[in-house]
């Protein structure tokens, strides 16, 4: 496996949250765990977000897979994320607000992404670490770029000559605040 990196800005020092689809294939490439685990060396806390956890371990019947699993996800060096009450309702509540502004820039924009539940979880927790977090997904599109920008990128030139493409995004605090403001714009003419 042959992997190219573009890198837009340092992501040295922040936590790293990975979505499912960069976790499940760490787990399936050890090459790119190898890699991965080359980001924690720099300071970074790779995360993992009990939606995550669970969408990674869900629907996994076989009971050697799911000890494979939950064994990846507990010994690889990964660290669960605060998962309490108080967090889960600034969590849902952050959740709630970034779907509307996705519905509203839906509608403005060209933006064709529909990310589910788990994603904006993601999104909510980037909101709550806005100057210390990344995600690292497979489906950028999820991530949209009136809120987000891509610091860095991984291209996997994998064994059977398919390419396949990760970011690292954050949320812009200048995108997200203008978003904010015409979402209220727009409330206001009610």
């Amino acid at each position: 496996m042959e992997y190219s990196r573009f890198n837009n800005l340092d992501i040295e020092g922040r936590y790293i949250f990975l979505d499912n689809d960069f976790l499940s294939f760490v787990f399936e490439e050890k090459d790119a765990l190898s890699k991965l685990q080359e980001l924690s060396e720099k300071n970074n806390l790779l995360m993992i977000d009990y939606f995550v956890k669970f969408e990674f371990l869900r629907e996994v019947f076989i009971p050697e897979k799911i000890n494979l699993k939950e064994n990846f996800v507990s010994d690889k060096g990964f660290n669960s994320s605060d998962n309490n009450f108080k967090t889960f309702e600034k969590l849902q509540e952050n959740a709630i607000f970034l779907s509307k502004l996705y519905a509203h820039q839906k509608q403005k924009t060209n933006y064709k992404g529909s990310p589910g539940l788990v994603d904006l979880f993601l999104a909510s927790r980037l909101m709550m670490h806005t100057e210390t977090a990344v995600v690292a997904t497979g489906n950028i599109k999820d991530f949209p770029a009136t809120l987000f920008d891509i610091i860095d990128v991984w291209n996997v030139l994998q064994q059977d000559g398919a390419m396949r493409t990760f970011g690292f995004l954050k949320l812009n605090k200048e995108k997200f605040n203008r978003c904010v403001s015409e979402l209220d714009k727009l409330e206001n003419k009610k």
